[in-house]
């Protein structure tokens, strides 16, 4: 099942995300893969996290 949400950013959030190129080719596509990519990496920033402690 598919989702639609709205996402507001301010300027500079949203220069970034246009400029990431390499996440996808739309902003949604952006921002979907970005997501992915943070899910992906939480138990790793949580290694990151405890380590800084």
């Amino acid at each position: 099942m598919r989702k639609k949400i709205m996402v507001t950013l301010n300027d500079e959030q949203y220069t970034r995300l246009s400029a990431s190129n390499e996440l996808g080719d739309t902003d949604s596509e952006r921002m979907r893969n970005a997501f992915i990519i943070y899910d992906n990496m939480k138990d790793l920033l949580e290694v990151i996290k405890k380590l800084k402690e």
